[in-house]
Formats: structure tokens, C-alpha cells, sequence
């Protein structure tokens, strides 16, 4: 079965960023490379330049996912705190 378009670019996304967060978080920034993140995600060149640019448009979406990851967190938390203080406390 075919998948949709939508869907496909979604997964295609989700490999690339999953591959180039564990390099960056294994071997940093500067050490990682493009071919590491293909290789691992299992996708061409051309699918990072397409969906990212560059690496740090790869970069780019690695910080915004641990961004929004962090903030529904921290929402969370505060929704169960009994005060503020102790939301961005916990």
C-alpha cells in the first residue's frame, strides 16, 4: 500500500531529524555529517537538501523539536502543580 504524500514527507522528516539529534548528541555539531545522517535515516543527499537545505537547517529542526518537547513538559508539570512556583519548580 502506498502511503500519502503528507505522510511520507512527515516519516522522511522524522528519520533525517532522528538521525542527525543522536549524531549531534553523540559526536557534536561540527563531527557529525550529512553522509552519517542519510546513512543512518536510510534516505539520499537529496532528501536533507529538500526537506532542510543544509545542516544547519537540519540543526535548525533538531532545536526546534527538543524546543516543543521541552515546552509540553513544562506544561505538564504546571498543570499539575498547585501553584505556579511549583510548576517551574518540579
Amino acid at each position: 500500500m502506498i502511503k500519502p504524500r503528507p505522510e511520507m514527507i512527515a516519516e522522511t522528516r522524522a528519520k533525517l531529524v532522528a538521525a542527525a539529534r543522536h549524531a549531534f548528541g553523540t559526536v557534536g555539531y561540527a563531527q557529525s555529517s550529512m553522509d552519517d545522517f542519510t546513512a543512518t535515516a536510510g534516505l539520499t543527499r537529496g532528501a536533507l537538501y529538500h526537506h532542510f537545505g543544509d545542516k544547519k537547517g537540519l540543526l535548525q529542526a533538531v532545536i526546534q523539536q527538543i524546543d516543543a518537547e521541552m515546552t509540553a513538559r513544562l506544561s505538564r508539570v504546571s498543570a499539575g502543580a498547585a501553584t505556579r512556583w511549583q510548576g517551574v519548580c518540579g
